[in-house]
């Protein structure tokens, strides 16, 4: 089974539910005028993804008719576009799932110095400085993490604090690079995990 690589970051709603102040944020992802994904298809064209960022909110108490009564379903804006992932703001913490798998974050740090760059440049958006690296799905042991108490809407330093508790201190991406080289990575068994600090 395929391991995702999805983040968390340091910032919640706290209540938030102002749909001005989510047009604002939407304004200022288009302004980062960020690349879009490319893919190729079947006969090896390169093609760009089209459309540009969106959001929408879903769960408990929100405006929106579609969205749930369901009291135990946390309210969500999620921002999506023609991007490798999307943002999902909840009210304790926030998600950043990609498209990309977890091996990428031990195995490939050049390529993923690009992308961690536009990733922080989108986070500023919302004040966030820090992002935990783990899993939602896949034989990755963080996804029990994720599954439990992230999609439960604990708070960013909650998660960490289970991070450190299960995993031991948090690697940066160089030490994740030396971790694979010296012991290879067996997802299931992973026993550190990434986090990214930034200004």
């Amino acid at each position: 089974m395929a391991t995702d690589l999805d983040g968390v970051f340091n910032f919640g709603l706290n209540g938030l539910r102002d749909r001005k102040v989510f047009d604002q944020w939407l304004k200022e992802l288009k302004l980062l005028k960020l690349p879009r994904a490319q893919y190729y298809d079947d006969d090896d064209v390169l093609h760009e993804e089209q459309g540009e960022w969106e959001y929408e909110v879903s769960g408990y108490g929100g405006d929106d008719p579609y969205e749930s009564n369901d009291q135990t379903i946390p309210f969500q804006v999620i921002f999506e576009g023609p991007y490798m992932y999307k943002i999902i703001l909840m009210d304790n913490i926030a998600q950043l799932p990609t498209f990309y798998r977890l091996y990428i974050l031990f195995e490939q740090p050049y390529f993923f110095e690009e992308f961690i760059t536009e990733v922080r440049r989108v986070l500023a958006v919302f004040g966030a400085n820090e992002m935990t690296w783990l899993s939602s799905f896949g034989n990755a042991s963080y996804s029990s993490v994720y599954q439990e108490h992230v999609w439960e809407n604990k708070s960013y330093d909650e998660v960490k604090k289970i991070c450190i508790q299960k995993y031991g201190q948090a690697m940066n991406y160089f030490e994740a690079k030396e971790y694979e080289e010296k012991h290879g990575i067996a997802y299931a068994n992973l026993d550190r995990f990434v986090v990214d600090r930034f200004v």
